[in-house]
């Protein structure tokens, strides 16, 4: 697993933040003295002198690594490479010498400790429920004491070399809140515990309390409590957790108990996110608002139950989807699909097909390729890992709980699509029709989620083994495979069809008329003797029947029949019915590759049906008015 030295966090946190916005494209203004923002991010303030970027909306800031981290999506160690592996010398790294309007902080300031700290033991012992043990050891080592002045507790965060850099302080008063930094604590380093230097694992809290609640947790359940290592974030600063693991190199596996509430899930799927591609990470929630109310809980619980477990008070939670670590690799992805596609480009522009074909399609660390899922904000919700380098033609989906067809878009106009379960046909087909991957095609659910998500689809045709179960039950029209797809047909008025194909069809393929032919009216016939028909044995007004034959919405073909036309939101013929009107009976017949709503179907039927009837003098129970509104 990739790691970092010291000297590559620090030169890292030196790059200046104003000096790598401007080098990669970030649009920069000034909005007052020493405060930038971003175009793109207006609630995001920079401030060049502190080298630090404060974003207001996710209350989150930091250095430029943290920028990197928060902004941009990377992991920690992602950041660091990152900010090494440029010119350092482009960038300017920020001068360790004290310069003007700069505030230097000093030594933490902290109060005086009291002559005993047993307000502090009672406090945190009978109140808060942590073993007496542990606090007298923390009293000892000076992490945590009594002030003199209000005998709040003292929470001292130390560095690697035992200075300390971090104090915080907190009521004993049972029902006070009342908590908060002391002067100069720097929120890099959080108040922690160091455990056995062979530990490879981290747990992280939100609070001090929660920590050494923890550590009372592992003591009860017979462990070495000082085994462990532990960092309380206060308000969950990165920063924090970053020095931690600078100073832990050795660490693989984060734990992460954060608050139950809606805020400290948010921000355990942040840190998550952040770290989850450089360490194993856990993530647990507990029954009650943070670890120690559901400790004290389970206590109270364990008095009139002794049964009772500590583990049913808490819960490893799923993780949100982790996009994987990209490689800027789109031209060897490029040159290995030319090779293993093949494709014909005699007639197509060959850049669109594959930039089309590599928009979300990246290359991961391992070689392999994966499609990232997305959702309607743009964000990564899940995808499909491909073997790509060793043809495997079937995708492994990386969020079990995300599953979608996977849509490419023809960049030729089409309203037709192909469904494969072989994403080498996807791929290679789609030069002139829109195709999409599915992982299990005898899901006819496959075509209720790619109509939803693509509008305007009037074809779909499903590419299967003639050997597969699909393609044999669709062959038998009383099959529940056939009448199920047809059922989906009058649903959707689109036409479906199941077409024999292998593996490797695509690469005889012959384009056959799977695309639905262009509606073509019928041929026109003597309008005029229609128009005083209507003119002469229906209630229509007079201008009503002009515009309807001006508009071209009705006409009479060359068959003496009435043609109903129906047009698309452009004016264009999309389809089309014809009524004979001088049958006995009404005769309505939908027009050759006619494929229209199932609202413009209706509403078309029952004006054909209203005039028949005036015509006939038959009872009409339409009003006229009704009808002649239509939209057609």
């Amino acid at each position: 697993m990739a790691r970092f030295t010291q000297e590559e966090y620090e030169k890292a946190r030196g790059v200046n933040i104003l000096d790598y916005l401007n080098s990669n494209g970030y649009n920069i203004k000034k909005v007052g003295n020493n405060e930038y923002t971003l175009l793109e991010h207006d609630s995001i303030r920079i401030n060049p002198v502190r080298n630090t970027f404060f974003w207001n909306s996710q209350n989150v800031g930091g250095s430029t690594i943290q920028f990197l981290q928060v902004y941009e999506g990377k992991s920690l160690v992602e950041a660091i490479n990152i900010l090494n592996g440029k010119s350092i010398s482009n960038f300017k790294i920020q001068n360790k010498q004290p310069e003007k309007n700069i505030e230097i902080k000093g030594d933490v300031v902290l109060p005086k400790k009291n002559i005993d700290n047993k307000r502090v033991q009672a406090y945190l012992t009978k109140s808060r429920k942590i073993d007496f043990e542990i606090v007298n050891s923390l009293i000892k080592s000076g992490n945590i004491y009594e002030d003199k002045e209000n005998h709040n507790i003292i929470f001292v965060g130390k560095d690697k070399d035992n200075n300390i850099k971090y104090a915080s302080k907190r009521s004993t008063l049972t029902n006070s809140s009342f908590k908060g930094d002391l002067k100069n604590s720097d929120k890099d380093f959080g108040f922690r515990i160091n455990g056995a230097k062979c530990n490879d694992k981290v747990y992280i809290f939100e609070s001090a309390i929660d920590l050494m609640t923890h550590a009372t947790i592992s003591k009860g359940l017979g462990k070495d409590w000082k085994e462990d290592n532990r960092i309380s974030l206060g308000c969950l600063s990165f920063k924090a957790l970053d020095n931690f693991l600078v100073d832990n190199t050795n660490i693989k596996e984060l734990v992460l108990f954060l608050d139950s509430d809606e805020e400290g899930l948010k921000n355990a799927n942040k840190l998550y996110k952040n770290y989850g591609n450089d360490y194993k990470i856990d993530i647990i929630t507990v029954k009650n608002k943070d670890l120690n109310q559901t400790w004290q809980d389970y206590l109270n619980d364990k008095e009139s139950n002794i049964n009772t477990k500590f583990v049913d008070y808490i819960k490893y939670l799923d993780k949100p989807f982790l996009e994987p670590k990209i490689l800027d690799n789109k031209e060897r992805l490029k040159n290995h699909l030319e090779n293993m596609l093949d494709i014909n480009f005699d007639y197509i522009d060959k850049e669109k097909v594959y930039k089309n074909l590599l928009e979300n399609l990246f290359e991961k660390e391992d070689r392999k390729a994966v499609f990232l899922i997305k959702d309607e904000k743009g964000q990564s919700i899940g995808g499909y890992e491909w073997d790509i380098y060793n043809k495997d033609y079937k995708l492994n989906l990386l969020n079990k709980g995300v599953e979608k067809p996977l849509f490419f878009k023809s960049i030729e106009n089409s309203e037709c699509v192909f469904l494969y379960d072989n994403i080498v046909s996807t791929l290679a087909m789609n030069t002139s029709v829109n195709t999409c991957y599915v992982n299990n095609i005898d899901n006819l659910d496959n075509i209720d989620n790619v109509i939803k998500d693509n509008k305007g689809i009037d074809t779909i045709f499903l590419f299967v083994d003639k050997n597969t179960k699909l393609y044999k039950e669709y062959q038998n029209q009383n099959s529940q495979i056939y009448k199920d797809i047809k059922a989906k047909e009058n649903q959707y008025n689109i036409k479906i069809g199941i077409e024999d194909w292998s593996k490797d069809s695509y690469k005889g393929f012959i384009k056959k008329n799977y695309i639905k032919d262009k509606f073509i009216p019928k041929q026109k016939g003597d309008s005029n003797e229609l128009y005083q028909t209507l003119l002469q044995k229906t209630n229509i007004p007079k201008q009503r029947l002009l515009e309807l034959f001006r508009n071209n919405v009705i006409y009479q073909d060359i068959d003496k029949n009435m043609v109903f036309l129906i047009k698309d939101e452009k004016g264009q013929d999309v389809g089309g019915y014809e009524l004979n009107i001088n049958s006995k009976k009404p005769e309505i017949k939908k027009l050759e590759n006619t494929y229209i709503s199932k609202e413009q179907e209706e509403e078309t039927l029952n004006l054909a049906t209203y005039i028949f009837k005036d015509i006939n003098g038959i009872s009409n129970t339409l009003g006229i008015e009704k009808n002649l509104e239509i939209e057609l």
